[in-house]
């Protein structure tokens, strides 16, 4: 099923692909993912969904035992690799994941190191024997044509240079997540701040090559950690319907994290998208021409190495603790990245009223929200930066329509001229606005000053 958000695609914004259940069983956390971002429905971007691509949900593969993660623009073999012969002998002699991984590791007499080398070379696929696992098919699936065509026809509303592909996975990996981004080419195009990994070693991968097939600037796999490799690959080879928990942990504190995770790198994904729109930027770089990362000559200057960071770690931040190994910068993409430190505030008719006094004295001198805090925090009241210009936007988005707050709090006459005209500006934050209103915002501020003059 695919859906957007918003129904109708704005083509100027930004446009970001949401992929779950590439691997049927994979799919819950990707949901998650998708119908958190829906009802939050952010400002700005474009959001593509397409919800459990494998219909099979209890199963990686699909009904005819393809993967669909290893089916899309691959080279096939002309015959099967040796690896496959062997994990046919471990399947006839385990009929359980535990007999499976005894079976597997006596075939390389009990040798654990080589054992786990053949294992990644079973996970790239094969296209030869479709009753033997991780079977990449013959052709394209009919399931890859029927969603590749409804993208084509979404993203010819779109600037496909500004979008890209995130594919959500849950199984194998390391603690936390991961980015995957296979294609070479446009590795240099993922934002700096997020978990990137070596490319992993498969044939017809869904990221890389829908984003190659359709035109994007470039697509990543999402890969959550669950469980160890091993468990995860002796279940799979062993299992045709394997346990849920496996790749969805009855661990609500481990949901909870995934979901915010991958929310966080989607946003910071769509961010950089939209920071490049601002900017001018648009198309795909050349990787050897490209003068640095995305961001360089972005307006964002300071953007931390590549860290990773432990499920413990980010749950110091959460208690307002410093990880000791981490630098003050890198903790400060981090906090960006969970959405930590953000806080709210009451605000009261006086604090409104007052807000709105500042907001017309300093803005007419060309000062921004900085400023307006400092002036309100040199009168009394407590708030920050960010607070004012979240209230602001919110009082715009009223037309400073509230007559009863503005006639109890009595503000002068020339402050109160000063707003209504400064408010009929609602495309810029911080300047004034020089240009003639229209006749229905004359007539409206009129309204509004009789009104608040009897």
């Amino acid at each position: 099923m695919i859906s957007c958000v918003p129904p109708r695609l704005v083509r100027h914004n930004p446009t970001v692909i949401v992929i779950s259940g590439t691997h049927g069983i994979e799919a819950p956390l990707g949901i998650d993912i998708q119908n958190t971002i829906a009802g939050m429905k952010p400002p700005g971007v474009n959001f593509i969904m397409v919800k459990q691509l494998n219909p099979c949900a209890d199963r990686r593969f699909t009904a005819d035992n393809v993967d669909l993660n290893r089916n899309v623009d691959f080279t096939p073999d002309a015959t099967l690799p040796d690896c496959f012969e062997k994990l046919r002998t471990a399947k006839a002699a385990g009929a359980t994941p535990e007999a499976f991984a005894n079976a597997w590791l006596q075939c390389y007499n009990n040798d654990l190191q080589a054992a786990q080398k053949t294992a990644l070379e079973v996970m790239k696929a094969q296209h030869v024997d479709p009753t033997l696992p991780e079977f990449g098919g013959f052709d394209l699936h009919p399931i890859h044509r029927r969603c590749l065509d409804e993208l084509q026809r979404l993203l010819a509303q779109v600037d496909r240079s500004r979008a890209c592909l995130v594919d959500v996975h849950t199984g194998v990996g390391d603690q936390g997540y991961m980015i995957i981004c296979n294609n070479k080419a446009t590795r240099h195009c993922v934002p700096a701040t997020l978990p990137l990994k070596e490319p992993y070693p498969i044939s017809g991968g869904v990221a890389t090559n829908y984003a190659n097939r359709l035109g994007l600037r470039y697509g990543v796999a999402m890969e959550f950690a669950t469980e160890d490799p091993r468990t995860i690959f002796a279940s799979v080879m062993a299992l045709d319907k394997p346990p849920p928990a496996l790749f969805y942990p009855d661990d609500e504190e481990w949901r909870t994290e995934a979901l915010w995770h991958g929310i966080g790198a989607i946003r910071v994904m769509a961010e950089g998208l939209r920071q490049r729109c601002r900017n001018g930027h648009s198309g795909v770089r050349n990787a050897e021409t490209a003068p640095g990362p995305i961001f360089a000559g972005d307006g964002v200057r300071d953007m931390p190495k590549r860290v990773n960071w432990t499920k413990e770690e980010d749950c110091l931040l959460m208690k307002g603790e410093k990880p000791e190994d981490k630098s003050a910068n890198q903790i400060k993409y981090r906090k960006k990245l969970l959405g930590i430190g953000r806080t709210t505030h009451k605000w009261t008719d006086e604090e409104k009223a007052a807000l709105l006094i500042a907001y017309a004295e300093n803005i007419k001198k060309r000062r921004r929200f900085k400023a307006i805090a400092q002036a309100m925090n040199s009168n009394g009241y407590s708030v920050t930066e960010n607070q004012c210009r979240d209230k602001m936007k919110q009082l715009k988005r009223s037309a400073y329509g509230n007559a009863s707050l503005l006639t109890m709090q009595k503000i002068p006459d020339t402050v109160l001229t000063d707003i209504l005209d400064l408010g009929f500006d609602f495309d810029k934050d911080d300047t004034h606005d020089t240009h003639e209103p229209s006749k229905k915002k004359t007539k409206h501020m009129h309204h509004l000053m009789t009104e608040l003059r009897l």
